[in-house]
């Protein structure tokens, strides 16, 4: 089940363009989050009764806009509006809909009738059409709605859920994917043009059993993506890459080793090609890319067999480069490649010798992805910077996380604020005027702080909640 929320509104912060702005408390104690998807308001639920609430930033526009209802944990926007699962007393978890307003918010339709739950999740947008999973007599199975009727798109178990390991939902070049169980093969990679009579499993990766889905990404009209062995094979959770498109289904590369990195968490898609991190027995946890046909090692970075674990899931992309720290055992170390060895390069050693040091960069959130991505976690403006600067933090080996900044250069960066005793927590927005962040000063506990990029202009906003 989907449930991303990058925004956390205990209180609603009102910044104006200085840093002591005034902070006013616009709703307490119903633990509002939500997503900004409703034009100048936001859509938010409470973690406290699950009701649905909006706020347009201030005291009396934020309220509870619907009593009929409670948000039941997934949903999608669909013709601008929010499909979701909802629930009450008289139908369950069901299918629901709402623009924000008493009036648009309505159950669609009570597909398992009564109060009993078919539970709706999964939910993806296709070729303008909402697709998602559903309960039926015979398990949980795949439904779409084409804006006025709810259908059964097809039952792809006929004697369970289909849905129970799955899910990943996804499209490219026209395709839906998806992993889902048929009753016979396991938990599998499966495709779709959109009709019943095409929507196919792809290939049986895994005989005998279910096959265990890392990432996905896409690459032109193919789908890049990596599987761990099953736990009990010989060499547990080795990794294999993987790519289709939609029709073929093959092996890139087994790496044919135990790793702890057997996911390759961090697929990045770069000048044609997906990097990412693969562990061979020569060299470790290292940087490799393929262009779709095989896969290469770019760079042992930690030479030897020793681990430098590259973070791409969060790198950003500066002057042609993607910018990304590593894990070893030398401190926390930022570095840049144009995809080649060569252009390979430390940027800088920030904290030399500090085992568990890593540089955490901030990439600026898409918001407008959030929901409607699938499995594809492609949620970052990669290439967006403010000023020609990217944040990040570090953590300082005996302290917290301290905030820094680079342009991708060695001069370029550099710390902006120590906070000594206290340190950053990974909670942030941007502005046009900079990076509003949480952090700890070490006295005042963790508080909403801003900065520009330069240490005059980093500041606390507020003590919201005085004292430590």
């Amino acid at each position: 089940m989907k449930k991303v929320y990058f925004i956390v509104f205990l209180c609603l912060i009102i910044f104006c363009n200085k840093i002591n702005a005034q902070v006013t408390l616009i709703n307490d104690n119903h633990s509002l989050s939500g997503y900004p998807i409703f034009g100048n308001s936001i859509f938010l639920t409470s973690d406290v009764d699950s009701t649905l609430w909006t706020s347009d930033g201030t005291m009396t526009g934020t309220k509870q806009f619907a009593s009929n209802v409670k948000f039941d944990g997934d949903g999608a926007l669909f013709n601008n509006k929010l499909y979701f699962a909802g629930i009450d007393a008289a139908h369950g978890s069901e299918l629901w809909v709402t623009d924000g307003t008493a009036g648009g918010t309505k159950l669609v339709q009570d597909i398992l009738p009564g109060s009993a739950s078919s539970s709706p999740s999964n939910f993806f947008v296709f070729k303008n059409e909402l697709y998602f999973t559903d309960s039926t007599s015979v398990g949980e199975q795949l439904y779409k709605f084409n804006g006025s009727t709810v259908s059964l798109f097809k039952i792809i178990n006929p004697t369970g859920d289909a849905f129970d390991n799955g899910g990943d939902f996804f499209s490219n070049n026209n395709l839906l994917y998806f992993t889902a169980d048929d009753g016979v093969h396991g938990t599998e990679l499966w495709v779709s043009d959109g009709t019943a009579a095409n929507t196919k499993m792809l290939k049986d990766i895994t005989t005998g059993g279910d096959t265990n889905f890392g990432s996905f990404i896409n690459l032109g009209n193919l789908v890049i993506f990596t599987v761990t062995t099953p736990y009990n094979s010989p060499i547990p959770f080795s990794m294999d890459l993987w790519k289709t498109d939609g029709t073929t289904t093959t092996l890139i590369k087994s790496f044919g080793i135990a790793s702890s990195s057997a996911g390759a968490f961090g697929l990045l898609a770069f000048n044609n090609k997906i990097y990412f991190d693969g562990t061979d027995s020569t060299h470790g946890t290292e940087l490799w890319s393929t262009d779709g046909n095989t896969a290469s090692l770019v760079k042992d970075i930690n030479a030897g067999k020793g681990n430098s674990s590259p973070q791409l899931f969060n790198s950003v992309f500066i002057n042609n480069r993607f910018i990304f720290s590593v894990i070893g055992n030398d401190g926390a170390q930022l570095w840049s490649s144009d995809g080649t060895a060569a252009n390979t390069i430390l940027i800088k050693d920030i904290n030399p010798g500090v085992t568990g040091s890593v540089a955490e960069l901030f990439p600026v959130f898409d918001y407008s992805k959030i929901l409607n991505e699938g499995s594809i976690y492609n949620f970052y403006q990669r290439g967006t910077l403010l000023n020609g600067y990217i944040f990040f933090s570090v953590f300082d080996g005996t302290n917290g996380a301290q905030l820094w900044k680079t342009n991708g250069t060695a001069a370029g960066t550099v710390l902006i604020k120590d906070f000594d005793k206290g340190g950053l927590i990974y909670s942030y927005f941007y502005t046009k005027t900079g990076l509003y962040f949480s952090a700890d000063d070490g006295t005042k506990g963790a508080e909403p702080w801003f900065t520009d990029g330069t240490a005059t202009n980093t500041q606390m906003v507020a003590d919201i909640n005085s004292g430590n």
